[in-house]
């Protein structure tokens, strides 16, 4: 078995085509706007308003385990690997665990 070592400038310039799926997949990601998806951040502010006393380390778990129970499962056409940070296309989800000042600023 031969080994090539691969430069960079040869990716640039090596054939290349789509099969007709990924081609699909490609345009249809191409073609949607992004948005933010606001699922997770909704499902956790509501857990930790319900659990306000309790533990930080607790109602991130909650947090967790509700957001797994609760959000949306998207499996789109033409995927082999499927699993999702939001309910669309392009979708950003928000994390307010981590930070949610930015949003202010950005809205």
């Amino acid at each position: 078995m031969s080994v090539r070592l691969v430069e960079e400038r040869d990716l640039l310039t090596m054939p290349f085509t789509m099969s007709d799926r990924i081609r699909h997949m490609r345009e249809e990601l191409l073609q949607t706007v992004p948005r933010v998806c606001p699922e997770r951040a909704r499902i956790y502010t509501r857990v930790y308003r319900s659990f306000e006393g309790d533990p930080p380390i607790l109602r991130r778990a909650r947090a967790l385990s509700r957001t797994l129970d609760e959000m949306s499962i998207m499996i789109f056409r033409d995927e082999l690997l499927v699993g999702n940070q939001a309910s669309q296309i392009r979708g950003a989800p928000i994390f307010p665990e981590y930070s949610s000042d930015w949003i202010e600023e950005k809205i």
